[in-house]
């Protein structure tokens, strides 16, 4: 149409009636379709109610049939099984092609990965086979690391049945003698390094993602929908996915250790990151009903073959309900929660080496204060100074004698909270580890983590063992507080002067604990220019334990928080407070 045209345009005309076509229907369309997926995802994990989410989950599988049916060199084989392209339309394809300038001629060649030296035929060939190139190239992507032998058979086979032209294009880039066979080239495929941008990472990386598995309902929004919710509550469940049960140690688990007269199903087990979730009735009658479930499948479990290859948990559904399930009152009703077992993923375990850099980290901690409360005051540290230039072992003593007393008096208090827990993991048979101290910069000691080996049986024991470390800690913490004050009392002036300190404000953030020093030693103390508060060892100590113990009943962390408070019903000592 335009004989006279300039390159430029020709550039316009081309790039209008053909490039904008190629890609509307390449690119254009399929990323609208994506789009449009994400935003119903968004929509329907948004959704509360069932009718709508089974809408929005009827439109996204019909985009990803539409997916399917567009999806550019994916396949689950290394054989396309594409039909060679007729003579006829091979021979429209170079006429069409071979009238354009010389320009855009090249430009064909170029988006098809050629160079602008290579033949027209063969850019419509690679054009028209692109789908199985792609799929022989796969081979040497670094993920793909479980080739089967029917995958190899694929592969040549897809070769073989290549042009010519394409065949001999190949080995050329891949520099191999044009007479190979196929079996050569696809061992050469599958150890060719290709110029992909996964190939500049470093090995480590690439070896993290080789062992990432990629499995199907990853892609399923229920799926998704479900484990958001195990992820946010449920975060030691979710670490529990590698070791996830297989479906058919799950129906096996459905099948031998469940029955209609203990746990009724109502469906198929749901999948979830960790394990799965099965829907069903309790049975089981009486105010005990769910101890009687979980004791019963227990002792089912432990003499089955699952035993310590499963594990299960019997609590309200962790899913969040929709409208539908609100009005039939069938919101959070109890589930099981199957898994696999593996405390060293669920608790994060470490080490042992590591927890006992932990420990000895706190220990350094605890002393490291003690020393520091010690020389806090001007007064303390220049008699140290003056001690230390004239060996004054008297005063040197002192003042150590001071700063072990209060990492002594902490670590005791550590060891009552920590025997609290003891006991009652012992009472209830509870399966735990060895505490790791945790050290503080500001308290010295904020606490320690005792490690589960294995959940407890019920949330009930979960509280008692929460609540008993925190509450003999802090009993003891004010025994301690009100023997140093007593003792304090007891000084006089020149004994108080080797006397360490804490900071006012420290003292000022505890009601309870600046309440006792004000009621022993009067407000007085409070209303003074210095920035610190001469203490007795003792004092000090049972202070911080005051401290560090009520922030033990925090739902803060890993630590002996109460977060069972909104969870389980009232134990004894939950009836106590």
């Amino acid at each position: 149409d335009f004989p006279n045209a300039s390159y430029v345009e020709q550039m316009l005309k081309f790039n209008n009636e053909v490039l904008q076509d190629f890609v509307n229907d390449r690119y254009v369309e399929k990323v609208k379709k994506l789009k449009e997926k994400e935003r119903l995802k968004k929509q329907y994990l948004r959704s509360k109610s069932r009718v709508q989410k089974e809408n929005i989950k009827r439109r996204m599988e019909q985009l990803e049939q539409e997916q399917e049916q567009d999806k550019f060199a994916a396949t689950q084989s290394f054989y396309r099984g594409l039909q060679p392209m007729p003579d006829e339309e091979l021979k429209a394809r170079l006429d069409a092609v071979g009238s354009l300038p010389t320009l855009l001629q090249n430009m064909y060649k170029v988006q098809r990965g050629l160079i602008i030296t290579d033949s027209i035929e063969l850019a419509a060939q690679v054009e028209h086979w692109d789908q199985q190139i792609q799929l022989l190239e796969q081979l040497g992507m670094p993920l793909n690391n479980n080739v089967t032998e029917k995958d190899k058979l694929d592969a040549r086979r897809g070769f073989e049945e290549l042009p010519e032209i394409l065949r001999s294009y190949l080995l050329i880039n891949m520099k191999m003698p044009l007479n190979s066979t196929s079996e050569q080239v696809v061992d050469a495929f599958m150890d060719l390094q290709l110029p992909q941008t996964i190939n500049s990472l470093p090995k480590e990386i690439i070896e993290q993602m080789k062992d990432q598995e990629f499995l199907p309902e990853y892609n399923d929004i229920e799926f998704i929908e479900r484990s958001r919710f195990i992820e946010d509550l449920m975060p030691s469940i979710a670490a529990l996915e590698k070791e996830r049960p297989s479906p058919e140690e799950v129906d096996q688990f459905m099948n031998t250790i469940l029955d209609q007269k203990t746990f009724g199903l109502r469906s198929k087990p749901e999948r979830l990151l960790g394990g799965y979730l099965i829907r069903g009735m309790n049975n089981l009658r009486g105010d005990d009903a769910s101890d009687k479930l979980v004791e019963v499948l227990n002792q089912r479990l432990a003499n089955s073959s699952l035993a310590g290859k499963l594990q299960f948990f019997f609590l309200p559904d962790p899913v969040s309900p929709t409208i539908e399930d609100r009005e039939l009152g069938t919101a959070f009703e109890p589930v099981l929660l199957v898994t696999g077992v593996s405390p060293k993923l669920m608790y994060r375990q470490l080490e042992t080496k590591k927890k006992m850099d932990i420990s000895l980290f706190g220990l350094l901690s605890v002393f490291a204060f003690s020393f520091g409360a010690c020389l806090i005051t001007d007064t303390t540290t220049q008699k140290m100074q003056a001690a230390l230039g004239t060996t004054d072992l008297v005063t040197i003593l002192q003042l150590l004698g001071n700063a072990i007393s209060i990492g002594l008096g902490l670590l005791f208090i550590q060891l009552i909270h920590e025997l609290g827990h003891r006991i009652v993991a012992l009472q209830n048979k509870m399966d735990v580890g060895f505490p790791n101290l945790i050290g503080s910069v500001n308290l010295g000691l904020i606490g320690a983590i005792t490690p589960f080996n294995a959940p407890p049986k019920n949330l009930k024991y979960l509280f008692d063992f929460s609540i008993v470390g925190p509450i003999a800690g802090l009993f003891t913490s004010i025994g301690l507080l009100l023997l140093g004050l007593e003792e304090m009392i007891a000084l006089d002036i020149s004994q108080q002067e080797y006397l360490p300190a804490l900071p006012i404000e420290l003292i000022r953030s505890s009601a309870l604990g600046s309440g006792i020093i004000e009621s022993f030693l009067g407000s007085i103390v409070f209303q003074t220019t210095s920035s610190v508060l001469p203490l007795s060892p003792l004092a000090i100590a049972g202070f911080l334990g005051l401290i560090t113990n009520a922030l033990a009943l925090l739902p803060i962390g890993r630590k002996s928080s109460l977060w069972t408070l909104n969870l389980s019903q009232a134990s004894n000592i939950m009836f106590v407070l």
